[in-house]
Parts: structure tokens; sequence; C-alpha cells
């Protein structure tokens, strides 16, 4: 019955309020004759509603109304204000369209005149070939007739703007843009010409009107009817019917009281909105555009980009969100275009600045030339900004940087308020500090636009693992726009081989051969893995077509010379089953065309790509007189100098075709101009870090699937061209990754740990990166910083808790925040840190500069085997190493020597090529010493101000000592200990572990690296810069000599302290003021042991009752040596088991430990405040007659 009784009689229960009206209307339409019934008046009172005469016949209609309620004021909730807020928003698109609409058609094309153009996208689908060929036949004009007078014959009927269907197009493939189905009932006009046929505004104003009904709060959309359903839905007016706005006049009253509702209760009106009488007035910001004069040839060359026709889209998307995510394929104009559609949007008025950052300095520095060109505007305002080095001043608009360059900026400005849009190009390389720019700006622009003040955040890519950002939820809450640009500018074929090749080397060599022997012309592009295959390729290359005009590239060769002409006896057959450790591309048997030779692939044949593959596997015949076409043949990687890589953008000589020689540094954001060709081996050099022993090594592995695309996009940016892998494509399907792996999992993040530590992020872990770090990686990283003392770990319990799985966070100390203010690993930035206390600053910022850049010498073996140049070097670098402390300094004081003698000598190249150091290393170096001296003069006083010395003297005896123990403290988890004939067994070979070290938490040995100059000496103790492995064997190099007993010192948290020793017995150090006592330590989990170590004895009781002893003495202070003789007892009581007996014992040391007195330095501060303090209990030590004298001179300071 309790279920039942909410139910019973529902309607009678509602109360008086309630009213039951019944729609009786069909009831009453039948006619009753009440005479018939029996007449009269009296009759008809006998049937009432109770009693009814007529029923239904369907159920009637009952409505329930609640007429105790009042007409009460509604308000809003935060959906339907949001709601609102829409509806305003798209009120004003809407009349801005207009506007825009009224301006093109004042502007456009007649209808004929635009039937005889031809669509850019049209030939871009169908080829230039094509289109050629048909102009020719004549059926190009038939077309375009046949396509004329369809269009005039076609009934009317609404056409779809190409602005208000832009996002519908965004889905359409090109060719459906502007080819119309000519089996549709009613074909619409062309979409590129606009107002041919009447449109109104207000075609989707239902879509935009949002109906409030009385007695919910549930706020409901309209259907909107389609337009071909409008189009015949009677007489309009305006293309809106009479009902139509009948009920968008009633919305709009409704909308204006619950906005005026809303601003009542917010008390604040929306900006940009303003309420005026009953209607809502949208106040206008003014139209922001830029003016730029482009040149002619600029203009037909930016039309063909397939960027250009996405551009409103594009900004739309960016004016509308504050992120957006752009995915272009390789040659579609991302990188210098998005900044020119931002510069002509006016985003670099109101002093603000357009940044674009780029993964490397060589691509920021190309691209904002390009784009100054482009804009026909001055460095001044387009520059670039890369380490040490930039043109980038106060009237800078669009500034191209690297990633490092915009992280310093965020240091000191954390929103980046000059800044109003942010470009984060090759964003698929995800380097780290791409990931870190990426979580930070996430932060960043959320920031900013609660300030009214919105940053535009751009990520670019070509291809791009789009999971990492549409569905990462703490990097983005709401998934960011994603924009994709669908086309490349010009096609490229692939071409796979059939078998992949073992050597990679000789196979591109060949190719490169092959394609400049039977192709047309164009340049060819030559993809490999480091710098010695680039030289190897590029000299074999210059021999094999020697330029006419006698071009030598800058090096020395003679003019006849022909790498071919000489030939190397044959193996015997016996060895010829051997696997070769290195090639000779002197034995490969592939000759260039004699001069006056042609073949029928140089006509131009179409199908000659497509023979390359086929004659790949063929014998080549050897010709000794053969010379061939010239071939102008550039290497193109990372360290190289700049003037050089800066030629493979020049025109090659005339009569030449280009070839260029890259590592993956031209993978990105570069284009090589007439590259047709590019000869991919599919391969790449990565760096990868054990991270568990730290052993860093250099791996050929398989690049990516994306990286081989961007790879091929190279031959498409400025025409059609054609892209040979040197693989199979069953290796490409099974061996290659879709993406390669982010930086962030490659290497340590110590350096990204000080960072976040220092601009305020604790929570590391909980930081948004677009890819998270391994935890093993935060934890090895904070590991490290920890000893390098720039964190520090509360302790609970007396053990070190984990950050990342508790409450507790590693804290950054002073010396961390002095650390992060350097450019520097944190290893490296310790170093200039403990220099201040020492008078070698400018040894220590001239060696970690040389420390920090990588290669500055030429690879060369210090063997007295080594003729001509080579053995020159080898002579130089052995008396750079001095003698004495200066020889145990190691490579580091043959590196700082090298610093010195380069700026001595004028910092010349034939200098770094008489002493065989890498000229573009050394002026690095320069560039990095005068940034870390601008660093330190900031943080010190002026009288302590640091300059570049060019006249830089080597350092003395003692100043080597300093540098050595300053090496030490940067690198503390860095030691080797030398291998003891003792610890080899009987039947082990000695000779083989001559020059082996233990090496931190490595099993196998380690090898000095045979270029070490402390090869001779062989120190039982080093610490080294890094070690890597090469043939199966692991080196390490950057070795220094260090004395053990400097570990416990400098290297405390690696070290395990015993406890006290009784002999030698504990002592009291009066220079210091403290007790200390000796202990046995051993250094890491090896447990290698050190020599004895003196330490400040450890905080116990104990060390109260040794500090008592030692005061009673009068060792503390002076003083009181005077009055030893006559203690009542010996002081050495304080220390003795049976101590407690005397109580004067006890006395004196609950005085010191009530106030934790244990070393002078504590004592002195108690006797600020009490003089009188341990006066009572040092006088019951001695008998009456002396304590008055001593009274009289206490405290005995």
């Amino acid at each position: 019955m309790a279920r039942m009784r909410h139910r019973f009689n529902q309607k009678a229960r509602q109360g008086k309020n309630k009213q039951v009206v019944v729609d009786d209307s069909e009831a009453k339409k039948v006619l009753v004759d009440t005479k018939a019934l029996g007449g009269g008046s009296s009759s008809a009172s006998k049937y009432d509603e109770a009693n009814a005469l007529v029923l239904p016949s369907k159920k009637r209609k009952t409505v329930v109304k609640d007429t105790g309620k009042g007409s009460g004021q509604k308000f809003l909730s935060r959906k339907q204000r949001k709601k609102l807020e829409k509806i305003v928003e798209r009120r004003e698109k809407k009349s801005n369209r207009a506007e825009l609409l009224e301006e093109l058609q004042k502007h456009q094309l007649s209808a004929e005149k635009y039937a005889k153009l031809t669509p850019l996208v049209q030939v871009q689908t169908e080829g230039l070939k094509k289109l050629f060929s048909e102009i020719e036949r004549g059926d190009y004009e038939k077309r375009v007739l046949e396509h004329s007078s369809a269009d005039t014959t076609a009934k009317p009927s609404l056409a779809k703007s190409s602005i208000k269907g832009s996002n519908k197009l965004k889905y359409r493939s090109w060719s459906g843009r502007f080819n119309q189905d000519t089996k549709s009932k009613e074909p619409s006009k062309d979409p590129m010409v606009l107002g041919l046929d009447e449109e109104s505004s207000d075609e989707d104003e239902d879509s935009d009107v949002e109906m409030i009904e009385g007695n919910t709060d549930v706020v409901k959309e309209e259907p909107v009817e389609d337009s071909d359903s409008d189009a015949n839905s009677g007489t309009e007016d305006n293309g809106i019917s009479e009902n139509d706005n009948q009920t968008a006049g009633e919305v709009t009253s409704d909308v204006d009281e619950q906005m005026n509702a809303l601003e009542q209760k917010d008390g604040v009106n929306k900006p940009g909105v303003e309420l005026v009488g009953e209607k809502v007035k949208v106040e206008k910001k003014p139209k922001q555009f830029v003016q730029v004069n482009r040149t002619p040839e600029i203009e037909a060359v930016r039309a063909k980009l397939p960027i250009i026709p996405e551009e409103q889209i594009i900004m739309e998307s960016i004016t509308e969100n504050a992120v957006t995510v752009l995915a272009g394929e390789t040659g579609s104009g991302k990188t210098t275009q998005v900044p020119q559609f931002l510069y002509e949007a006016g985003y670099a008025l109101n002093d603000k600045i357009i940044g674009v950052t780029e993964p490397r300095r060589v691509a920021a520095i190309s691209m904002s030339h390009r784009v100054a060109k482009e804009l026909n505007l001055s460095t001044d305002i387009v520059s670039y900004q890369i380490r040490f080095e930039g043109n980038a001043s106060s009237k800078t608009k669009i500034k191209f940087m690297t990633d490092g360059v915009l992280l310093k900026e965020i240091e000191k400005d954390f929103l980046l308020t000059k800044y109003s849009a942010i470009c984060i190009d090759e964003a698929h390389e995800r380097s780290l500090y791409t990931d870190i720019l990426i979580g930070l700006l996430s932060r960043c622009v959320m920031v900013r636009k609660k300030r009214n003040d919105p940053l535009k955040l751009i990520i670019m890519s070509a291809t791009m693992r789009v999971e990492d950002f549409q569905e990462n939820s703490k990097l983005f809450k709401a998934p960011p726009t994603m924009i994709h640009v669908p086309t490349r500018q010009f096609p490229v074929q692939m071409h796979f081989n059939k078998v992949t090749p073992e050597n990679y080397i000789v196979a591109a060599y060949k190719k490169a051969v092959q394609i400049h022997r039977k192709l047309p012309p164009g340049g060819i592009l030559i993809f490999l893995t480091g710098q010695q295959e680039v030289r190897t390729v590029v000299s074999k290359l210059r021999k094999a077509f020697p330029r006419k005009d006698g071009g030598n590239y800058g090096t020395k060769s003679k003019s006849n010379e022909n790498a071919f002409t000489k030939r190397k006896k044959k193996q015997s057959k016996g060895n010829q089953n051997i696997a070769l450790r290195t090639f000779d591309l002197d034995k490969i048997k592939a000759l260039p065309l004699k001069s006056g030779e042609e073949s029928e692939e140089e006509c131009g044949s179409e199908n000659s790509e497509d023979e390359l593959d086929d004659d790949f596997d063929s014998e080549w015949a050897v010709d000794n007189e053969a010379g061939g076409d010239p071939l102008h043949v550039l290497p193109l990687y990372s360290m190289l100098p700049s003037n050089e890589q800066q030629k493979v953008f020049e025109h090659p000589p005339e009569g030449c075709r280009l070839c260029v020689v890259a590592t993956n540094v031209a993978e990105t954001s570069l284009t090589i101009p007439s590259v047709r060709y590019v000869i991919d081996v599919g391969k790449v050099k990565t760096k990868e870090w054990d991270k568990l022993t730290g052993v860093q090594q250099f791996r050929v592995t398989w690049c990516s699937k994306a990286s081989a695309e961007q790879r091929a996009g190279r031959a498409g940016r400025t025409g059609p061209g054609h892209c040979y892998r040197l693989f199979s494509s069953a290796v490409y399907d099974s061996e290659f990754e879709q993406y390669s792996a982010p930086e962030i999992l490659l290497r340590p993040v110590d350096d990204m740990m000080l960072f976040m530590k220092s601009i305020g992020i604790d929570r590391v872990c909980n930081f948004p990166y677009p890819t998270h770090p391994g935890e093993n990686q935060l934890v090895g990283a904070e590991t490290t910083l920890i000893n390098l003392g720039a964190l520090e770990v509360s302790k609970v319990k007396g053990k070190h808790q984990k950050s990342f799985n508790s409450g507790d966070q590693s804290r950054i100390t002073d010396l961390g925040k002095t650390m992060a203010h350097f450019p520097l690993s944190p290893r490296f930035s310790k170093m200039l840190a403990l220099s201040f206390h020492h008078s070698v600053v400018e040894y220590a910022v001239a060696l970690v500069a040389g420390l920090t850049i990588q290669e500055v010498f030429l690879d060369v073996s210090l063997d007295e085997s080594c003729k001509g140049l080579k053995s020159s070097w080898a002579k130089l670098r052995r008396q750079w190493a001095g003698a004495g402390s200066q020889l145990l300094l190691g490579d580091n004081i043959v590196l700082l020597r090298a610093v010195g003698a380069f700026e001595y000598e004028g910092g010349t190249g034939e200098f770094c090529q008489k002493a065989g150091l890498r000229f573009k290393a050394m002026k690095e170096i320069r560039k990095l010493r005068k940034q870390l001296t601008g660093e330190i003069n900031m943080m010190v006083s002026a009288e302590h101000e640091l300059s570049l010395n060019p006249q830089m003297k080597p350092p003395t005896e003692d100043e080597a000592t300093l540098l050595r123990q300053i090496l030490l403290s940067g690198l503390p988890d860095r030691i080797a200990k030398k291998i003891d004939d003792s610890e080899l067994k009987q039947d082990e070979d000695k000779k083989k572990y001559k020059y082996a070290y233990r090496c931190g938490e490595l099993e196998d040995p380690v090898i000095m690296h045979p270029s070490s100059v402390l090869r001779g000496s062989l120190p039982e103790w080093v610490t080294y810069q890094d070690v890597f492995e090469s043939n199966q064997k692991m080196y390490m190099r950057g070795i220094t000599a260090i004395e053990p007993s400097w570990i416990p010192l400098f290297c405390k948290s690696m070290c395990n302290i015993g406890s006290p020793l009784s002999e030698p017995p504990p002592y009291y150090d009066s220079d210091k003021g403290i007790v200390k006592c000796s202990v046995n330590c051993t250094y890491g989990k090896q447990g290698w042991e050190l020599p004895m170590h003196e330490i400040e004895f450890p905080f116990s009781l104990e060390k109260f009752k040794l500090f008592a002893q030692f005061l009673l003495q009068g060792d503390v202070f002076p003083k009181l040596a005077k009055w030893r003789s006559h203690l009542l007892s010996l002081p050495i009581t304080m220390t003795k088991s049976w101590a407690r007996l005397q109580p004067r014992t006890q006395t004196l040391l609950d005085a010191l430990t009530s106030k934790r007195v244990c070393s002078k330095s504590d004592l002195l501060v108690v006797w600020k405040n009490d003089k009188n303090y341990l006066l009572k209990e040092y006088l019951e030590w001695f008998s009456g007659e002396h304590q008055i004298q001593i009274s009289c001179c206490w405290p005995p300071v």
C-alpha cells in the first residue's frame, strides 16, 4: 500500500492550485434534441457532465494548469548562457560575412571570363602534360564551352557561399570542389564565382535560434531544414518566411530577457556585447589587415602552393581556437606561408611579435631569409635568433628561432607577453625542448586567455602522431582543432629496390652515378647517416665527375686525377669470402659515359626512371678514359660551417648538375633548389643511451616511415620528382616503425628537471608532457641532481622518499638556482658555480665551453706511426699536455690549451688546420665563452666582473690541481679505477687489460681511449666525461686523473662512511672550531676502498662529551689552558663509561646538550645572550680558592 499511496487518485491530490482543463470540442459538435427526451427545460437539467449523453470517439486531451504559480524571473544556467553567447557570436559573424561578400562582388569576374580560366588544383590533379595535350587537340575549349552552356541552361537554385561552406569543402577532394556532378537534378553554379545568385545572409538563421520554454529550464535548438526545402517553401522575403520572422522575433525578445537577467546576476557585461533596450547590440571590432607588396615572381610561386587555397580555413581556425594543429604534407608551404598569414592578419601589430620555432639552426636561418624575401621586407622585421647568433632587434615582427631560445625567454617571461602567436614547426621530430615547449605553452595559452590577451599556438608538422595531442587530456583539456592540407605541391614517384643491399653507401654511390648518366636534368639529394660517410661519397663523386672549370671546392687536387683510373690487384680466391669491416669505393666498377656519348635515356624518355630499377644489378663496364658531364657535389651536415651550408641553396655552375650529399639535417624545413631525385638509404644514426648504465653509443638503424616520407618530399618541392629507396618494400613494411621515438625517451632528463624546478614546477611527474618519460628516467635525473647538490629531499625516518610516489617533493637548493642560470648541462653548471670560490673562473669558463661543444679535435690516434700532418697534430697535443699536475689534468688540459692557443693566434682557419682543430667548433666555443662571461658578470659585483682574455696563460700547478677537483665535483658518478693485475685470473692475458678500468655499475671493463694523453702514465683513479661503445668494446674519453682522498670531500653522496675510529683518536680542529674524527669509507655500490678520511664527528651524545673534554683541556679557548692543572678530575673523565659516577660530569654534559652546543661557534652564539652560561658547571671542577679568579674573567673569549 505504501507504493500505491502516491499513485492512487494522483490528479485529485495535486491540490487546489491545480486546474484540470478537458478538451470537449469534439463532443460539443454533436447536437442533442432535448425535446425528444421528454421536452421542457427540466429534462435538460437531468443530464450534465457526470451523466453524458455523447461519448467522444477519441481520447480527450487534458491539460493541468498551475494557477498558484507566479510568473517569476528565471535565471540562466551556465550551459544556457554559453549557448546564448554563441548565438550572438554567430550573428556577428554573419554580419561580417555579408560585408565581405559585398566587397568581393565588386571585384569578381564574370562567369564567361572565369569559365575560360584553369583552376590550379585541376592542373595539379590532371597534370600539365595532359592539359597541354588537350589544348593542342582542341578538346579543352570544347569542354569549357560545354561547361559554360550547362551553367547557363541550369535551373536557378540557391547557391552555397564558398565562405559559408568552407568547413564542408575541407573534407572534399580537390577534384570534387571544382567538378560538379552533371547527373544531379539541380546543378549549382560554380562556387568560385561569388554573387551570381541571390542569396540571403539569414539563410541559416533558424540554426542560431534557440527556444527557451517557459515551463522548463532546458534550452532546445530547433531543427534546420535543408536549403532545397527552403527554396520551395512558398513566398519568402530575403530567404525567410513570415512565420520564421515571427518566430525569430519572439525568440529574440526571450534572448534579450535572458541576457538582461544574466547581466543582472553577474553584474558584468560580456566584452564586445552591449544590451540596449530590447535588442542585442554587438560591438564590432575593427578588422586588422597589413598590406604586403610582393613581387610578381613571388606571387606566381605562392599561387602554386597547396596551402594557399586553405588560407581562410586556417585563419578562421586560428582566430576561433587557442590551439590549432596543422598537418600538411611536405612541400605544402606550412613553414613559409603560415607566418605570412599571421602577419597579414595583423598579429604583428600593437608591438606584438609572431614567433616561429625550428628544431635546427640551419632551418631557422634559411626560413627567415625566405619569408623576408617573399614579404619584401628587410631582415630587421623578419629576423632569426639562434644560439650565439641572430639579427633580431626592436623592430622585429616575425622571429624565427630554435626551441632553446624560446625556453630561455620563458624563464624570464612565463606568459610571453610580447608574442601574439607561436608556431612550433616540425613538431613530429619530438625533440626534448619541443615537448617541454608544448607542455608549457598549453598552460600559458589558458592563462593568457583568462587575462583577455590571447596567445595563439599553432603546431605544424608534415607527419605527426596526432594521438599524442588529440587524445592527451592532460596536455589539452579540449582536443585542439585539426587541419589537414591533403596534397603535396608536386607528385613524387617512389622506387623500391628489389633486394636490400648490404653496403648502402656503395649502393647510394652507384645509384647517383646511374641517375647522372641516364636521367634528364635535375638535382640529386643523397641521404646518409654520418659526416664520415658524407665526406667519403662526396670525395668519390667529385673524382668521378670533375668540373670542367677546374673548380676544386677549396681543396687541393690534381686536375687530371681520375678516381677510377687507379686499379688495385685482385685478392686471392681464399680471401674473397671474408667479410670486410671497411669498404673501398675505388673498387667499384662504375664509370660515367664519355663526354661525346649519349644514350636514349638522356633524351627525356618517360620510362627512363623505371629502367633504373632493372639496371641496378647489371655489371658496369670499366672505361679508363671516361670523363662524363661535370657534377657539382656539395656536402651538408650539422658540423659544417654556416657559409659552407649555404652553398647548397645557390645555383650550380652552368653546365653542372647539383648533387647534395647530406645527413638527416636536410630532412625537414629545407628547400634545396632544382632537386628532382632523392636517394634514400633508409638509415639513420641515433645516439642511444642505456638508462641503467648510462653508456651512450651511436647505432645505425632503420629510420621511421614518417622520416622516409619527409625525405621523399624533398624531391617534390620545385617540380615532379622521384625518390629511390635503397631497400625493398618488404623491409619497409616490416622493419620500419611508423614514427620515431621522442627524444625525451632516449636521453637523460636531468637538465629538463633542473629547468622545471627553477621556474617553480616542483611536481615534475605531473607536467603535461606530450609523451611522458619513464619513471626510471625521472628517478635517475633526480638522483643525479641530488648528487650534484642541486636538489635536496626531506628525510622521513632516515630514508629519502621518492617525490614521484609520495607527497614529499625534492626542492631546489641555492646551488641549484645558480646552476639553472647557465645554458649548460647541470654537471658543467656546477663546475662554473664552484669556480667562483677559487681564482680559476677564467679557466673554468674556457674548459666548460670546450667540453660543451662536441668534436673539437679532428680524429687522430696519438701513435708514433703517424706521419705527415697527423703526426704534427699528435706532437702538438703531447706538447700541450705538459707535465706534473698539468699532465694529470689529462685530456682537459689539451682542450684548455687549444682554446687559449686559438685566441692567441687570432682565431684563424689556418691555425685550426695546422693544429688539427675544427674551425666551426672553435668559433662556437668563442661565442659560448662570451655568453657565459656575460651571465657571470650579471651575477657578480662590478669589481669582480670577468672579461675575455685572448692572452690567457696556461694554468699553474696549483690552478691545475684546483681544476681537477672542480672536474671531480661535477662528475661524482663518473669515476673509474684501474684494474689491478691481482684481480685477473691466472690464465687471462694481462696485455688485454693494460688500459682497462672498472667503471660504475658496468660489469665489462672500459678501455682508455687511444687518443688520451694519459695512456702513458695510466693513473689508478680517473674521472671521465662519457663512455661509448664501438666495435663491441667500451671506451671512455675526456679523462682526468684524481686523488682518491678527494672523493669523500667532493662526492660525499656517493660514499659509504663508516663509524668513527678510536685510532687515531678524535681531536679538536682549532681552525674550524669543530671536533673531528677518522673514518673508513668506500665509494659507490662497488665498495671500492678509499684511504682513511677525516670528517666532523657525527652528531651524537659522544660528540658533546668530546667537546666538553676539549673545553676543559683549554683546546677550545686558550685562556682556560692555565687552569687545566687545577682541575679536580682529568678532562678525559668525560668520555669514560663510569663518568656518571661523578655529578660534575653529568652537570656539564646536561648544560651542553640543553643548548645543543658542540662547537666553538655554537658556544659563542649562546654567550652573546647569556654571559654566565656554563660558569656554574665549570666552577664545579675547581676548588673554592680558584673559583673567584675564574668568575672574574668569564667568558674566556
